[in-house]
This record gives structure tokens, sequence and C-alpha cells, in this order.
């Protein structure tokens, strides 16, 4: 399924937060160095750079609970700092982390992602692959005038997908 998670491409502004529970993750303790995201090729542009920061945290949530239960900044870390770039040939995204993250294993893992590109020409078909899963465990947020703040988000829409990923240690 294709979905607006971990990021909106065709508004200006999105943030979004996407819950993991350890057995996403094989439940393995360990300092997370790379993620990739599964993308469907569906840009208008031959390439097109995405300007995005990755927050990593622990959390006690399981689900999103209401639109604006977003976990808190202050329980999030900058992990990337800088850009993606999204083309028309289907493959996975890989981002190597500037700050890698230590994930203990035990805990849910919240990714959240702040894209700040100003732009939508990428097209409305440009999107990521998402599971369906039982809960709201994404919350999303996007808007072509509202850049939003990571620091307190407006209210969002609670999905109940998560992004496609891989986490390498």
């Amino acid at each position: 399924e294709f979905s607006s998670l971990p990021m909106e491409t065709y508004y200006m502004y999105s943030y979004t937060q996407s819950i993991y529970y350890p057995v996403d993750i094989c439940s393995t303790a360990g300092v997370i160095q790379q993620i990739s995201w599964q993308y469907n090729g569906g840009s208008t542009m031959a390439t097109f750079d995405e300007v995005i920061v990755i927050y990593m945290g622990h959390t006690t949530k399981s689900t999103f609970s209401s639109t604006s239960d977003w976990v808190t900044f202050s329980g999030l870390t900058e992990v990337y700092n800088g850009t993606i770039t999204l083309d028309q040939t289907p493959h996975w995204i890989a981002v190597d982390l500037d700050t890698p993250f230590a994930f203990n294993g035990t805990d849910n893992l919240v990714i959240a992602v702040d894209r700040n590109t100003s732009s939508w020409i990428i097209g409305s078909s440009a999107d990521f692959y998402a599971e369906t899963v039982t809960g709201n465990r994404s919350l999303e947020y996007h808007s072509d005038s509202t850049n939003p703040s990571p620091s307190s988000p407006p209210t969002g829409t609670t999905r109940a997908y998560l992004p496609n990923i891989i986490f390498d240690y």
C-alpha cells in the first residue's frame, strides 16, 4: 500500500511520527546506524532532493490515542539532518544516521520525520510503501502553508499504518 508515511511529498511541509515495537526491530538492542524506507518511484521529476530531519526516541506509547497525542519533543533525539534524493525508480532509500541511535531492545521506538522541502513539484504519485497495522501507530500532519514545529506540532491525523523500514545496526 502507498502512504504519506514517513513523509508527505505532495505537500510542502509534513511531520510524522510512527511507533515500532521491539518485535518490529527483531527485539535486538543495539546502535541503529542506518534506516531505509521503501519508495515507489512515482516522482514526476528525474531527481528531487527532499530536505528532512529525522528524530528517534524510546516511548511507552503503543499507539497514538488522539490526533494531538504526539510523542513530546523532549523525548526525541535528532539523528539525521540533510537531504534524500527521490527519483523515478522504485527502490529502498537508505539514510545513514548522523547520530546513531542506541535502541534498548525493550521499549517501543518512535521515529519522527520533519519534511522541510517547501516544494511539491515532485508530483502526487511519489509515495512510500506502508503496511496496515492494528491500532493508530502513526500520526501525520501536512500543509502547503504551515511548516509544523516538531517541538509543538499541530493537530494531525492518526493512521493505522507503518512505513516499510529496514533497521541496520
